[in-house]
């Protein structure tokens, strides 16, 4: 019985640092500010671009493996996606 509880409180915690070391951290940017700080570049000529303007990965994690979609919906509407691996 002893035994028993000794391997459910492992598993127990081996389970509470697997989800815990995945839990990302990620803040919300207001929009309308970023409208207003990239409306007077002219640097930024794609849909892709304009992507990671807004994802502003940190430089000091790496790499980041990201997949970057667009397409162009009409009217000057543009639809983009970015995802991040």
């Amino acid at each position: 019985m002893r035994l028993l509880k000794s391997c459910n409180l492992i598993l127990l915690l081996t389970l509470f640092i697997a989800l815990s070391s995945c839990s990302g951290k990620y803040s919300s940017s207001d929009p309308e500010k970023f409208n207003e700080e990239v409306s007077s570049r002219t640097d930024i000529e794609t849909v892709e671009e304009l992507l990671l303007v807004y994802y502003d990965y940190p430089e000091n994690e790496g790499v980041p493996n990201l997949t970057l979609e667009s397409s162009d919906l009409g009217a000057g509407v543009f639809h983009g996606t970015l995802i991040h691996d």
